[in-house]
């Protein structure tokens, strides 16, 4: 059975879990301890005491255009737990969740290598917005 709930205390297990899906962000140590200290929401699912999928939701206030934004990171599940709902259920509590606190919309950026979770993404109604992004390494 999965439990979808805020994370607590499981920051080795989650690290574990963003190292596996994203091989190249961080080591595991500094990884732990930057969930740790995150100023973000994150939301877990866990099966069977390890955590097997994660969204990191992080709050915005667009004050020029006066609405609330959940904005998505790191949405991922296990690779052995994939096409089982895992996906959709995180998003269906993160939707709870942001009508709870009157949030406008939801948004995050996907890489187009990522097809899989684009299928979640549009299988969950969420649409493709026409939009570039813009990164400079500092």
């Amino acid at each position: 059975m999965i439990e979808i709930k805020y994370l607590t205390d499981e920051f080795e297990s989650l690290a574990n879990l963003i190292l596996e899906c994203f091989p190249d962000v961080n080591t595991k140590e500094q990884l732990t301890l930057a969930l740790k200290n995150s100023p973000y929401l994150s939301l877990i699912a866990v099966k069977d005491n390890n955590v097997v999928g994660h969204i990191m939701i992080d709050i915005r206030n667009d004050v020029v255009k006066n609405k609330t934004i959940f904005y998505l990171h790191y949405v991922c599940v296990s690779a052995q737990e994939r096409n089982q709902g895992i996906g959709t259920s995180l998003l269906k509590k993160v939707e709870e969740l942001a009508k709870e606190k009157n949030v406008n919309s939801i948004e995050f950026t996907s890489n187009k290598r990522r097809l899989a979770a684009h299928n979640l993404y549009l299988k969950n109604n969420y649409l493709v917005r026409d939009t570039t992004y813009f990164h400079k390494e500092i």
